[in-house]
């Protein structure tokens, strides 16, 4: 029988598809995948991978040895996670480009290894301080020096990846905390809910018809303790940005949700940067502190309709000035016609 060799391409294709679908999902383990750097996109100035959001490192450690590395992980390789200078030389060298491997493993552990004859191990390493110079994480690129030490030792991978999950359509693989609620959580929490009209005491918006976004909030984080003085009915949005709760995930779909009920609601109304931040998308704030630096007088507006359809992530309306993260070619032509100067999260990280 002739077997028909177009047949045999197309299924040689098919594995090949296969195979890279299955060791995309290899991204929460602690080895990642190979990647090339010419494969590493960028997203608001932060590394991605087929829209997932990526930590990029290099596995060999043999030139300081993996004991060497466990002992001090500050001799290890540093981690990267943004567009930052090291990773631009590192490209532009061209001596890098299949050393890297890339996961976005929320637990912050990498396996590593040495040609010295030693047990490769999964070891925490340590970000590059560059990357966090070039997204602003919590303002690292204008804090002094004892802040950045405090936001260098505090920084985990899973709150870098929470803190963004908005930018990116495939979520990483953090699970939510549930353990330690009494056994009548979700009657309390709903009745809680229930009392204060589905309405986030925060922010003000109103979730009646997406209640699934409203949650009850332990003011003490002590889950054993439900009496209503201690609990507080907070929008996801207005949940993850209190303390201790840099885990939660918010998907682009549900802070779009969020945002457009709050601006039909008429709560986006700024006042003040401690407003601008309260409203703004947590992933925007390194962008909200450099200016609140530099120009503190002018205060944005956040989640800004232009015209239909377009939204800007940040504006300046009488200015005509906006941010964005995400809009089309054809979006973005149109509102440079009508004056406005545009620029994208990742271009006002870089000045």
């Amino acid at each position: 029988m002739k077997i028909d060799t177009a047949f045999i391409v197309d299924l040689q294709a098919c594995v090949t598809r296969m195979g890279a679908a299955l060791q995309k999902l290899d991204l929460t383990s602690q080895s990642g995948i190979k990647v090339k750097l010419s494969d590493i996109k960028s997203k608001g100035g932060l590394l991605s991978y087929d829209d997932h959001q990526v930590v990029v490192f290099i596995p060999d450690h043999s030139y300081k040895g993996v004991p060497a590395v466990e002992k001090n992980h500050a001799q290890g390789n540093k981690y990267h996670f943004a567009e930052c200078i090291t990773l631009d030389d590192m490209r532009a060298s061209g001596k890098y480009e299949h050393r890297y491997s890339a996961n976005n493993n929320p637990d912050g552990h990498f396996r590593i290894f040495d040609n010295q004859g030693n047990n490769a191990k999964n070891i925490a390493l340590m970000p590059c301080q560059n990357c966090l110079k070039h997204i602003n994480y919590q303002g690292f690129a204008d804090a002094s020096s004892t802040e950045r030490h405090r936001i260098l030792s505090q920084f985990s991978v899973i709150d870098l990846l929470s803190t963004y999950s908005t930018w990116f359509k495939n979520m990483p693989g953090i699970r939510p905390k549930t353990a330690g609620y009494t056994a009548d959580w979700q009657d309390i929490s709903l009745a809680f809910r229930r009392k204060k009209k589905f309405t986030c005491e925060c922010c003000g918006v109103n979730l009646n018809d997406q209640r699934h976004l409203l949650h009850t909030h332990h003011i003490n984080s002590d889950k054993q303790n439900n009496y209503a003085h201690n609990l507080k009915a907070l929008c996801i949005d207005c949940h993850r940005k209190e303390h201790r709760h840099d885990h939660m995930l918010i998907t682009p779909e549900q802070m779009h949700t969020i945002n457009q009920l709050r601006m039909q609601q008429g709560l986006l109304k700024i006042d003040s940067w401690q407003s601008a931040y309260r409203l703004a998308d947590e992933a925007l704030h390194g962008v909200l502190k450099r200016y609140e630096r530099r120009q503190p007088q002018s205060l944005p507006h956040v989640y800004h309709p232009v015209t239909s359809g377009v939204i800007l992530d940040v504006a300046w309306p009488s200015q005509k000035v906006g941010i964005y993260v995400d809009i089309s070619e054809r979006q973005r032509k149109t509102l440079q016609q009508a004056g406005w100067s545009l620029m994208t999260i990742g271009q006002v990280l870089e000045i």
